[in-house]
């Protein structure tokens, strides 16, 4: 998931400087290989936080955890609403389907598609980086708690 994450601040930073349909098919390509290899990783990585949460607690509460996942995956869809339009008003997009964006217009599109995204990814990346430490003694303390629980 680490990985994934940083290939995808990686593979998204190109879309600031692409001008053409294939560079855009290229680097979305790219782009979607990675983001799949984080994608995968949820799961798993789902799994130990809620083992972790289990032990710490004594009782078994995924469907809390499973709830606050929610909140904020709901969340991170206003804050990207909330982003789209800040960076449209701001560059003076013009919605109009035939309309020819402005060079700032077109900045604008790029930042939102590429810049933001990338930023926040690598955000994510340092994150996981420094604050997830669910390996090596301290999964193997954990599992064996889950056996001593018998959850």
């Amino acid at each position: 998931m680490k990985f994934g994450s940083l290939l995808v601040a990686i593979a998204l930073t190109p879309g600031m400087w692409i001008t053409t349909l294939w560079e855009t098919i290229l680097f979305q390509f790219l782009g979607g290989i990675a983001f799949g290899g984080f994608i995968i990783m949820i799961g798993p990585r789902t799994a130990d936080v809620n083992d972790e949460f289990t032990v710490t607690t004594g009782r078994n509460q995924e469907e809390i955890l499973a709830g606050i996942r929610t909140f904020f995956f709901r969340f991170a869809l206003i804050f990207q609403a909330i982003i789209l339009t800040t960076v449209h008003v701001l560059t003076e997009y013009n919605p109009d389907p035939h309309a020819v964006q402005t060079p700032l217009a077109q900045w604008g599109i790029r930042i939102h598609l590429a810049l933001i995204p990338s930023l926040l990814t690598l955000l994510g990346f340092f994150i996981l980086y420094f604050f997830y430490d669910l390996k090596g003694e301290k999964k193997t303390f954990i599992k064996s708690q889950l056996r001593e629980l018998k959850l």
